[in-house]
């Protein structure tokens, strides 16, 4: 499961986050929208955030 998903349900199962191997394992997102909708605020947002790796995402939070 991703990180942010374990630490979601962490405060309610009896789960914790593992990684895997020395660097943990990468993942892509492919992300599509139509024209019309790319000028919506969250799905700039949402773009935005898929834009930066988890990993720096996961830095700033600390």
């Amino acid at each position: 499961l991703p990180r942010w998903l374990v630490e979601e349900y962490a405060v309610k199962m009896d789960v914790v986050p593992v990684r895997l191997g020395l660097r943990g394992i990468a993942k892509q997102i492919f992300l599509g929208a139509r024209e019309a909708d790319t000028a919506i605020d969250y799905v700039q947002a949402f773009i935005e955030l898929a834009r930066h790796p988890a990993t720096a995402i996961a830095q700033e939070a600390h």
